[in-house]
């Protein structure tokens, strides 16, 4: 493809524009290969972007394979972009806070998305991502909060920390069968979710009995849920930030096969009423209940002997509390738990 060629020599390589779309690309004279490299101005690059697949500069024709760090980052007046087949990689933060992009297409070579690479794309409504993807970084698509939905296709087999943290409107997500590594919180702060799938044959994490969640198969621990989750009876612990800040769960049977509730697992679920915890659960973790301001009653089991940090701070409508002679160590900042009237047997923090 031969295209008037606006060529800016550097000390080490050169840069290419494409007169059409403005975008940049990064070239080394003697080599084939060229990358996205930075926009000159984030207010050049204006509307629906196809990046090029190859590129003729001075003569030779160089095939575009990846997307750099921070090329268009804070590109406002992008609303649209086509990653072609040639480009095998997408750099940190390459899209960041591009708050008019609405739809991305990611072609069919690229195996990984960097870290933030879409991240506080607040418009974005629509993500394909190609079928050879196998990494998705960490905070990927964080604060992305016009996807409603995710489909993951199942040559990726591992999913960064945070990944899709606050996709506020994110409905429904499913874990295709090739993945074995969810990072820490990956699906944080997704209140809107009500369908979670890990599809069959994952040998790494399951769905069990249709619950709503991903459980980790080896240890049985539930890492994410949602509003519609049900608990399996085979669950025996809810892990950190579980459930955190899922306003639209109403209410949640933990099944007595659960020992350990773990830090963060309820914080900031607002629309809980009432918490009966099982006689089989030993610990409850820091803020695991925190600022669950709906919260009226708890029921502590005498299976109990420690309460965390937190763990009932902020649940100001709290007028009952039953707390067991097991309990041996309540943690610092639950005055919420001190200050109800109707408390039973509270012990000494220790």
């Amino acid at each position: 493809m031969t295209l008037a060629a606006l060529t800016m020599a550097t000390a080490w390589a050169n840069v290419y524009q494409d007169p059409k779309t403005k975008v940049n690309y990064e070239y080394w004279p003697g080599k084939s290969e060229a990358s996205v490299t930075k926009t000159t101005k984030s207010t050049d690059v204006i509307g629906d972007v196809t990046i090029l697949e190859s590129f003729i500069a001075y003569g030779s024709m160089y095939t575009v394979t990846s997307i750099g760090d921070y090329a268009f980052s804070g590109c406002d007046d992008l609303t649209s972009v086509i990653i072609p087949n040639s480009v095998t990689g997408i750099g940190d933060r390459a899209f960041y806070s591009c708050s008019g992009l609405t739809s991305a297409t990611i072609g069919n070579s690229v195996t990984s998305i960097g870290q933030s690479a879409f991240s506080n794309c607040q418009s974005m409504t629509s993500i394909i991502i190609g079928n050879s993807v196998k990494s998705i970084g960490e905070d990927a698509f964080k604060n992305c909060h016009g996807l409603t939905s995710v489909s993951i296709p199942n040559s990726v087999t591992s999913i960064g920390d945070y990944a899709f943290n606050q996709c506020y409107n994110l409905t429904s997500i499913t874990i295709p069968n090739s993945v074995t590594s969810i990072g820490k919180n990956a699906f944080i702060k997704c209140p809107a979710l009500t369908s979670i799938v890990v599809e069959s044959g994952n040998a790494f994490y399951d769905s069990r009995d249709n619950c709503n969640a991903i459980i980790k198969t080896e240890t049985n621990e539930l890492i994410c849920g949602c509003q519609n989750t049900v608990i399996p009876s085979s669950v025996t612990s809810i892990g950190d930030h579980a459930f955190y800040r899922c306003s639209g769960l109403n209410s949640i049977d933990i099944p007595n096969s659960v020992t350990s509730i773990g830090s963060y697992a309820f914080e900031s679920c607002s629309g809980l009423t009432s918490i009966d915890i099982p006689n089989s659960v030993t610990s409850i973790g820091d803020d695991s209940f925190n600022s669950c301001n709906g919260l009226t009653k708890v029921t502590i089991p005498n299976s109990v002997t420690s309460i965390g940090n937190g763990a009932f701070s902020d649940c100001r409508a709290l007028v009952s509390v039953i707390i067991p002679n097991s309990v041996t160590s309540i943690g610092e900042y639950n005055q919420e738990i001190k200050g109800v009237t109707n408390v039973e047997n509270i012990p000494v923090s220790t």
